[in-house]
């Protein structure tokens, strides 16, 4: 009975009310950043592999933070999230100084962490300070992410089924380069 109901309504449904392709998979416009020169941020993780495959739910937890505070500082400096692969992150921005803020504020933020206990057995993401006259600075804690940053012209197109923004040209491949 259910499923002849079920067929019932498919075969007699209005197609009207029934969502075409492009509103099901479109999302609202999101224009990222236009004009004469772009900057380019992008963030790689360094030595994860390693990391997930000894520690996956510190991982977890660590990847979540790391992309909590890349997206709060991409709002705060008005960036503009291009892509993400994996753990990799390219932002855009209008202009190379909110640019090279985040890149700071990155660095910062994430030596203020407090990362998974699981994660912080790794050499690499063990906490290290250094002394100075102020006392003890820290200068290392949890994951450690690669910046490069580049500013220049971009080809910018709209991805006609998400209407978010990429980017193409020799000035976001530096970028990439430049963060490796």
């Amino acid at each position: 009975v259910i499923l002849e109901a079920i067929m019932d309504w498919y075969w007699n449904r209005e197609t009207s009310a029934v969502p075409q392709e492009e509103e099901v998979f479109r999302v609202a416009s999101d224009p990222g950043p236009r004009g004469d020169i772009i900057a380019f941020v992008v963030c790689f993780l360094e030595d994860t592999t390693q990391y997930w495959e000894e520690e996956e739910a510190a991982m977890e937890e660590s990847i979540s933070i790391y992309f909590s505070v890349c997206r709060g500082l991409i709002q705060e400096f008005g960036g503009y999230e291009v892509a993400t692969q994996g753990d990799n992150l390219m932002i855009a921005f209008a202009d190379l100084i909110p640019a090279l803020r985040f890149s700071l504020a990155l660095q910062q933020r994430l030596l203020t962490q407090n990362w998974p206990e699981a994660l912080m057995k790794f050499p690499g993401t063990a906490m290290r300070t250094v002394p100075s006259p102020f006392g003890d600075v820290r200068v290392w804690n949890g994951l450690r992410a690669q910046v490069g940053v580049h500013a220049g012209s971009a080809v910018v197109m709209e991805d006609p089924i998400t209407g978010r923004s990429s980017y193409y040209g020799p000035a976001a491949n530096k970028a990439v380069f430049l963060a490796r």
